[in-house]
């Protein structure tokens, strides 16, 4: 698979490990390898809007942080074709503001090429802009592919 960059103007296409490497060097974007299973936390900043995840069998996912009127959206997608339904994937996010203010987010994960940019988010975590601080939040993430 061809992996297309998805920022609007840009016409990289390479291997997943240049594509990453495309994110990192041109748009800032984090990099970090994680075990299926296991919550671990990132850091979103106002500055970088997307975060490669690569998992340690392989799977590329993306953190895309969209900034919107009421705060950060917040969403997870898998880079591979969307015909390619197994795995299941699911993703969990939770943020906690302080001992009152929890968020929390699980659902599937959905599958793009890119091809046409990043996908329209149908299911985000919202992170409320009195939250959304210069500094940035510190987000939980759990990924988790379901038995076939």
């Amino acid at each position: 698979m061809r992996f297309v960059c998805p920022k609007q103007g840009c016409s990289f296409e390479g291997s997943k490990h240049k594509f990453i490497y495309h994110l990192a060097k041109h748009y800032s974007a984090l990099i970090r390898v994680f075990g299926h299973d296991e919550q671990f936390s990132v850091k979103l900043c106002s500055s970088r809007d997307i975060m490669c995840l690569l998992s340690e069998d392989n799977f590329l996912y993306l953190i895309i942080r969209k900034i919107t009127e009421l705060g950060w959206a917040v969403s997870v997608v898998c880079v591979r074709p969307p015909e390619v339904s197994k795995p299941e994937l699911r993703y969990e996010l939770s943020l906690k503001c302080d001992e009152e203010f929890h968020l929390r987010l699980e659902t599937r994960i959905e599958s793009t090429t890119l091809s046409d940019g990043l996908p329209e988010d149908k299911h985000f975590l919202m992170i409320p802009s009195e939250f959304c601080s210069s500094g940035g939040v510190e987000l939980n993430v759990c990924i988790r592919k379901n038995p076939v």
